[in-house]
């Protein structure tokens, strides 16, 4: 199965990646978002850096850790929901009420 990461602003998307390996995941691609730690888990995992959330879902992924800035992860967030790919975070989803309300929608529908 694979998994993608969307950002790694997050020291700990290390520890992600590491326990996603382990249990036998296939890191398919990083969200390229200028942060040493995407390049770094590139290298180490062979994952190539991609441009923009619509290209990660091409992937074939079933799973994205998103561990980005938390004022930018609702879009990422709703991109996966249409596809239904599975979100899983280092933070709160959300970190104000217009994105919340956002959320509910996703949920809702």
């Amino acid at each position: 199965m694979k998994y993608a990461i969307l950002g790694a602003a997050h020291g700990h998307v290390f520890t992600f990646a590491e326990h996603m390996a382990k249990a036998g995941w296939e890191l398919a691609c990083i969200l390229q978002d200028q942060e040493e730690n995407s390049r770094r888990l590139s290298e180490e995992y062979g994952a190539p850096l991609v441009e923009g959330v619509s290209s990660v879902l091409k992937q074939g992924i079933t799973v994205a850790g998103c561990f980005g800035p938390g004022n930018e992860r609702i879009g990422m967030i709703r991109a996966c929901a249409e596809r239904g790919v599975h979100v899983m975070s280092d933070k709160p989803l959300v970190v104000n009420k217009k994105d919340l309300t956002i959320l509910e929608d996703i949920l809702i529908n």
